[in-house]
């Protein structure tokens, strides 16, 4: 159950990867094991309305409360989570409504869907494979992912999810709901694009493009140590043979090493099939640090590609008590802004930010980084993740959001300073060992008028944070 994506993605305040909560509380037999706070909201607000989003919002920003949005808390870099922050769950907005033509501004005229702040990844494209005929969405979810650009298997084709964007329904730091589009707002129509949280999106709408085909094929390594196994490499509009001619360098090169293995092919004709196939269901409960570099076509020219491999090796095992594991995508980027114990962390933070990261940055000087998929501290994240875009993105950052109300590692105008300099205070463990299984987080449930009489009792020289007493403690 603890490793289920889908019962995590149920919890109020649950990180899919669990270094981001700083993992106080996780999951044991032992029932007089510590179970404190760490990162995880103070309180959630199960949002039904757009009036419970807007009332947790209009509190924090006068309360001067650290706050949190979350629909799922797949982050790699914890977004969704928040030492003593308040924290606004969007998980209940489920809409999903499809147009045949699209008649608003930006000059695209066809079919379009619009889906809520809480729609997931998968049941966009069930709902798309559902019409009739099945359609296929680019783009997925309302919150972190198409706010950081957003890329995925159709992107070397149609772009990141944050191109095909044609408009977002958004609550302002300021409290106001307005629309965000080509014509009206274009700033922030931009900004939201990939260049992080400058506010809600309660809903938008993106174009849809046309199913395509996917062969893919997987090296099933012997039974033996040391064997390779290389995840499934899809190739779009190609047949199988198509993409055996492909990777036919590869195969020639363990055959000329004499190395065994075993490989097969597979089409699919639409890309709903090969999603269950391959991408569902993703293990929850992850406890690890990401980071990553974009290697461009130069940076991949045959006099680098030592320089390259060197990097690639380091990340796989940059010391004897570390295991690492390289993913590779090719993406092309469109017109968004997108260009243990505490010593051991910090000693896991200091490996990702001065010896791995640093690494790819020498081999491929020209690359860029995706924010979504990345290491929140290295350095220069400025020019890593938005390059020129960066003063420009500051720059709205602080027109739509000049409190600094919704905050993020590696955000435009504010930083990567709070995450580990604010710390949660200790607390002796209050769970019990039937409740340890759920993630810490208090939920409001809410009836507007009392959620507001609730809250509003508190002093508002709240520094960031609510105390409440519980149960069994001084």
């Amino acid at each position: 159950m603890w490793k289920d994506e889908r019962w995590q993605i149920s919890r109020p305040a649950s990180a899919l990867w669990t270094w981001g909560s700083n993992n106080t509380c996780e999951l044991t037999t032992d029932p007089s094991a510590s179970c404190t706070m760490g990162y995880y909201p103070e309180f959630v607000i199960m949002a039904k309305t757009r009036d419970h989003i807007k009332a947790g919002v209009d509190f924090a920003r006068s309360r001067n409360i650290r706050l949190v949005m979350r629909n799922t808390g797949h982050d790699f870099e914890s977004r969704s989570a928040g030492a003593n922050s308040l924290a606004i769950n969007t998980h209940g907005f489920k809409d999903i409504s499809f147009t045949d033509k699209y008649d608003g501004p930006g000059g695209y005229r066809g079919p379009t869907i619009t889906i809520g702040a809480g729609v997931q990844g998968f049941e966009v494209l069930e709902a798309a494979h559902a019409q009739n005929p099945p359609r296929l969405v680019v783009t997925g979810e309302s919150g972190g992912f198409i706010q950081g650009g957003g890329h995925g298997p159709l992107t070397s084709l149609h772009g990141f999810a944050a191109d095909n964007a044609l408009s977002f329904e958004v609550l302002t730091a300021s409290g106001h709901f307005i629309t965000a589009n080509a014509n009206s707002n274009p700033d922030l129509f931009w900004a939201l694009k990939g260049g992080g949280p400058a506010g809600i999106i309660n809903e938008h709408a993106n174009y849809m493009v046309d199913n395509g085909l996917y062969a893919i094929y997987e090296l099933y390594p012997p039974a033996i140590s040391g064997a390779l196994h290389v995840q499934p490499i899809m190739g779009f509009n190609l047949t199988a043979e198509q993409l055996r001619t492909t990777v036919a360098p590869l195969f020639k090169a363990l055959d000329d090493e004499k190395i065994p293995y075993s490989s097969g092919f597979l089409e699919y004709s639409d890309f709903y099939s090969i999603y269950h196939d391959i991408f569902e269901p993703e293990q929850a409960a992850q406890n690890g640090l990401t980071g990553g570099w974009v290697f461009t076509h130069k940076d991949m020219r045959p006099e680098n590609q030592g320089a390259v491999a060197d990097a690639i090796a380091l990340a796989l095992s940059p010391r004897s008590d570390m295991l690492g594991i390289v993913i590779g995508h090719i993406f092309d980027p469109g017109h968004t802004p997108l260009d243990a114990t505490w010593k051991q962390k910090l000693e896991h933070h200091d490996v990702m930010a001065n010896v791995i990261t640093e690494k790819y940055k020498k081999a491929a000087p020209d690359g860029l980084a995706y924010v979504n998929e990345n290491y929140a501290f290295m350095n220069n994240w400025q020019d890593a993740f938005w390059g020129d875009n960066y003063s420009r993105l500051k720059e709205i950052k602080k027109l739509w959001d000049p409190q600094g109300v919704f905050f993020s590692p590696s955000t435009p105008d504010h930083g990567t300073h709070a995450i580990f300099i604010v710390r949660s205070p200790e607390r002796p463990n209050s769970h019990s060992s039937n409740s340890r299984t759920k993630p810490p987080g208090r939920t409001i449930s809410l009836q507007h008028d009392n959620f507001r009489a609730g809250l509003s009792s508190h002093s508002n020289k709240i520094p960031r944070r609510i105390d409440v007493k519980r149960s069994g403690e001084p």
